[in-house]
């Protein structure tokens, strides 16, 4: 079992499938678990907003897991999370992506893009995605916390890094750095 550290004032530690995430009090959460269908996803939400399958929210947290992404789809779990994050950066204008980076870490891949998501109708936020890509494991995780771009500044200081810094996987001890 994974011992986490005390959960800062405001949070509380809840586990989404093989992740612990800081989840802030009061906030809403949802989880939709399918190993019926193939590629097997696991969701998993939080946000202060009411949400559902159809009503989405505007600040919030997700957690996206593929398992058996390369073996679906014949090439590396890193060329899958490539794949997945593709389309999200190609609809965007240049000067929308605010980030994008990726790195390695032992036998993680981490990919990191932030940009900001002008929709028709909508107001335009500010998604900060993190892909954690484990090629042996053939699984991807995806994380995205995301805002609207007025109060992006303010959401990311009180939530996002604390959610995204301070995820802890299940075989893991929680490391000491931000993983985002």
């Amino acid at each position: 079992m994974t011992h986490v550290p005390p959960a800062p004032n405001g949070f509380e530690w809840r586990q989404f499938s093989d992740v612990f995430v800081l989840k802030p009090l009061g906030w809403n959460e949802r989880s939709k678990v399918d190993t019926t269908k193939e590629p097997s996803v696991d969701l998993h939400a939080t946000s202060p907003e009411t949400f559902s399958e159809t009503e989405f929210f505007e600040t919030g947290f997700t957690l996206q897991i593929i398992r058996n992404a390369g073996a679906l789809y014949s090439a590396s779990a890193e060329a899958v999370a490539s794949a997945h994050l593709l389309p999200f950066l190609q609809e965007r204008a240049k000067e929308d992506i605010l980030l994008l980076n990726e790195e390695v870490q032992g036998e993680i891949v981490r990919m990191i893009a932030r940009y900001v998501d002008h929709s028709p109708g909508l107001r335009p936020v500010t998604v900060h995605k993190f892909l954690a890509v484990n090629n042996t494991a053939d699984c991807v995780h995806v994380f995205t916390f995301e805002s609207p771009v007025e109060t992006w500044d303010e959401n990311w200081a009180m939530y996002g890094e604390t959610i995204l810094g301070n995820l802890c996987m299940k075989q893991d001890t929680p490391a000491n750095e931000p993983i985002y």
